[in-house]
């Protein structure tokens, strides 16, 4: 899969959140001894499944599936998906397809040579500046504060918001607790990659000997919480500047509470979820629209939507979902509601899930997983020349080298009644059930 970057996690192992398959994973490892990167990952998972940013992420992503459909598909009942990106798709789809969605999560970085890059500036550190930058998805200018550090100028894009708070739950993991010493924050600001934490550094740099990781957690968390993300950023990270020798006097709980008067976010916050209800009618619709009732895939698409509803009803009675004691209770509450991403260990081949998860949802998340996971292989993968499901675990069926070496479009139903791909396949209408 193009654009597919594998990012270290400071002193702790390697691993990504892939938000279009739903799916953590971890180059090596066991879900025990990989807890730090684990978390981390699935800390972007809560991102998408509980905040105002990842609920329209989503129902862009969701969206692109339904036009697919609508215009591709070969009939009401069974509408075939794209079997290539390079297919008349692109041309449906225009600016509104899953390339420009990804690049408008990024907007102010340059991905090269399989990492991101920044622009320099002889700005002084921390200085803040508000630059437009064009949304191509969107085909709009958005504003996106940027903070220099280290003659760099670095966006507090949803990319660089994501992942300082996602930090945050590796430090807790790693260190069992909220309190950090002076030393491993020099460590963590010395680190390579410093640019991904620039939140963490500012916060450190105008408001030290405070509740670091709460700080950063529960201000990222904010940032994800408003629209438009970019001017509420701007509005925080300079209030913090402007006001840190005030600030740095009050305990952390108070800090949090003044940025948020600072920025009025009860008030915002409420008029998005009360807009979410507008989101969920006219998503409801689009689905109703397309009369698809026998099609698996897009009534596996609408559950999906529903478990993201509730994500977002969860999180609207939560004051913050920081935790500074990360416990098997503390991931079963969220696993209750809104699910858990599959998780596969590179190294052993091997696919775990959060232990305690409802049975029922295992069986719903895989089969959802599976459709997920075909459609963005098949959007992505000119000629797929094996069942992407061959090097994981969640396929109850005894896989051989004649699924491995499956082409997509000529699979054997008469052979592989029980795999994955042939479920995943069929509710996706890509193969037609024998009458």
């Amino acid at each position: 899969m193009s654009n597919r970057h594998v990012k270290e996690a400071f002193v702790w192992g390697r691993g990504y959140f892939d938000m279009f398959s739903l799916e953590i994973f971890i180059e090596t490892g066991t879900f025990i001894n990989n807890k730090p990167t684990l978390f981390h990952e699935f800390t972007h998972y809560l991102q998408n499944m509980t905040t105002i940013n990842g609920y329209v992420n989503i129902d862009k992503y969701i969206k692109i599936f339904l036009t697919a459909f609508s215009k591709l598909g070969s009939d009401e009942n069974n509408p075939l998906l794209p079997l290539s990106r390079y297919s008349e798709l692109q041309n449906v789809l225009q600016n509104k397809n899953l390339d420009t969605l990804r690049e408008s999560r990024c907007l102010g970085m340059v991905f090269e040579d399989d990492e991101y890059k920044f622009h320099a500036t002889e700005l002084d550190d921390y200085s803040i500046t508000m630059i437009d930058i064009n949304d191509t998805y969107n085909n709009q200018l958005k504003k996106i504060p940027f903070i220099a550090i280290d003659e760099k100028n670095i966006p507090l894009n949803e990319i660089v918001i994501r992942e300082n708070m996602a930090m945050v739950n590796s430090l807790i993991i790693e260190k069992e607790g909220d309190i950090i010493s002076s030393e491993i924050i020099n460590e963590i600001i010395g680190y390579q990659y410093k640019e991904y934490i620039v939140l963490f550094d500012f916060i450190n740099n105008f408001l030290p000997g405070k509740n670091l990781l709460k700080l950063v957690y529960c201000i990222s968390e904010m940032c994800l919480n408003l629209l438009p993300m970019g001017e509420f950023a701007y509005k925080i990270f300079y209030f913090i500047k402007e006001n840190h020798e005030e600030l740095r006097e009050l305990d952390t709980d108070v800090i949090l509470n003044k940025i948020k008067q600072a920025v009025n976010y009860d008030a915002v916050y409420l008029k998005l979820f009360e807009a979410l209800e507008h989101f969920t009618n006219e998503i409801n619709n689009l689905f109703d629209s397309f009369n698809f009732r026998e099609n698996e895939f897009v009534k596996i698409l609408k559950d999906f939507h529903a478990f993201l509803v509730k994500g977002i009803e969860y999180r609207s009675i939560q004051e913050t979902f920081y935790e500074n004691n990360i416990t098997n209770e503390y991931i079963q509450k969220f696993v209750s509601v809104i699910g858990c991403p599959i998780i596969y260990f590179a190294d052993s081949h091997r696919t775990e899930i959060f232990s305690e998860v409802p049975d029922y949802f295992i069986s719903n998340f895989s089969y959802l997983h599976g459709a997920l996971k075909i459609f963005v292989d098949l959007y992505y993968i000119e000629n797929p020349k094996k069942c992407p499901f061959f090097d994981y675990n969640i396929c109850t069926f005894i896989k051989n080298d004649n699924c491995k070496n499956n082409y997509l479009r000529n699979h054997n139903y008469d052979i592989y009644e029980s795999c994955l791909l042939t479920n995943s396949l069929l509710c996706a209408g890509i193969k037609k059930r024998d009458s």
